[in-house]
């Protein structure tokens, strides 16, 4: 079975929350270091040019997105569960809002003029333009456009008071006494905020979140205890010396594409940086495109249908 090689960096919101799903399902994993911004070479080297942060990596496989790679985590370790018996599609469902609605609010909330007040005190001018310029450059064609500050201060409070409502009854967790999906889709926004101190004053009014909030730290903190360091020259070394065979079982294609046709996969939010590849897997909420590259070799690239648009190349 191969390793799982997380590629991400410390301060990345999304890394968080697959760190945190290691810590709690307790499987270490090798740590790739990346660039906080582009160009990221040894990383699109894998992905083919999908530049988003994290990748996880087994092998020559190379899933991309945290809700797939929440469910491969799930796969390789079923137990403890993220989805819970009984609230399978409210954790799923819950989740993929969450990430969508809130995580732009709290990254609004972290770019306001209190937070980058603070991202200044940590980060040099030159250092902090660069990370913004990056951002507004993967941003540049988003549909919806991204949340703005303003937004953020009107509607976080309005969710912060409902997450508090529902973890007010003696419930440790969003839906039950363990934690599911939801949570670490949660977690990983609110501690984006947590970490800012120009902002994360914006919690206090909330104590059980910020209880909740300190049980799912713990999470990510173990995740860090299970780390191994990895270059990204021995990624690419592992996946160069991996088998990257496709899977046509069990194929569920609805857009009616076959096995080895040539698709591109877009990320439907920045409508950037398309993937290009043969279609080798194909499942309900999964493809997986084959594609090569000189550093890496033979290559399966996985996304998610959710969130993603897939078309003829």
């Amino acid at each position: 079975m191969s390793d799982i090689i997380l590629h991400h960096y410390p301060a990345s919101p999304f890394a968080e929350k697959i760190r945190a799903i290691l810590g709690y399902k307790q499987l270490p994993y090798r740590s790739v270091d990346i660039p906080l911004i582009m160009p990221k070479p040894d990383l699109t080297a894998l992905t083919g040019g999908y530049r988003k942060t994290p990748v996880l990596q087994l092998g020559a496989h190379i899933y991309c997105d945290t809700r797939l790679m929440a469910a491969v985590l799930e796969q390789r370790a079923p137990q403890p569960t993220l989805l819970l018996p009984g609230h399978e599609a409210t954790a799923a469902i819950m989740a993929q809002w969450i990430d969508a609605n809130i995580f732009e609010l709290s990254v609004a909330s972290v770019f306001s003029p209190a937070g980058i007040a603070a991202l200044q005190r940590r980060a040099s001018a030159e250092a902090l333009q660069a990370l913004i310029e990056d951002r507004m450059a993967m941003r540049k064609n988003a549909a919806p456009p991204p949340a703005t500050a303003e937004k953020a201060r009107s509607l976080l409070p309005v969710y912060l008071a409902q997450f508090e409502q529902q973890l007010a009854g003696g419930r440790d967790y969003l839906l039950a006494q363990s934690p599911s999906l939801a949570d670490f889709s949660l977690y990983h926004c609110l501690w984006f905020i947590a970490g800012n101190e120009g902002v994360a004053p914006l919690l206090d009014d909330y104590p059980q979140v910020k209880t909740w909030l300190g049980r799912m730290a713990a999470f990510g903190r173990a995740a860090q205890a299970g780390a191994t360091e990895l270059s990204s020259a021995e990624a690419l070394q592992i996946a160069r010396d991996s088998n990257a065979g496709g899977d046509t079982a069990d194929w569920y294609e609805p857009l009616g594409f076959a096995p080895g046709t040539r698709v591109s996969v877009l990320p439907a939010d920045t409508r950037q940086d398309p993937v290009a590849g043969e279609l080798v897997l194909a499942r309900r909420d999964e493809v997986g495109l084959r594609r090569e590259h000189p550093q890496g070799g033979q290559l399966i690239v996985h996304f998610p249908r959710v969130g993603y648009e897939i078309s003829a190349a």
